[in-house]
């Protein structure tokens, strides 16, 4: 199987620039469609790769793979973060409500 992606896709990134393979990153890292997340199809696409014998995925495509990772993996610690701050900000509000305390 071959998948073109083709200019008419809404997705297609028509500026070199954005073509980058950071910016790419990004558009894998935030897609969505029928299929499921950008991200699974990609890792999926890795390892098919490796499958086929020949010991190593694409370089593009293991480039992009671990671009992906690590966007994911610093949303998953932004997300993480202000979760943390939240609950701090709930308990020293729930603290300021208390009787006694000022």
């Amino acid at each position: 199987m071959l998948y073109v992606g083709q200019p008419t896709n809404p997705q297609f990134l028509r500026d070199p620039a954005d073509r980058e393979p950071q910016n790419v990153a990004q558009v894998i890292s935030a897609g969505h469609g029928l299929s499921g997340k950008g991200s699974e199809y990609l890792f999926l696409l890795e390892k098919a790769l490796e499958g086929l014998g020949l010991g190593t995925a694409d370089v593009h495509v293991t480039d992009l793979v671990k671009r992906v990772k690590a966007i994911e993996t610093e949303e998953l610690a932004e997300a993480e973060e202000e979760e943390a701050e939240l609950k701090v900000t709930r308990s020293l509000e729930g603290s300021a409500e208390e009787p006694g305390r000022e």
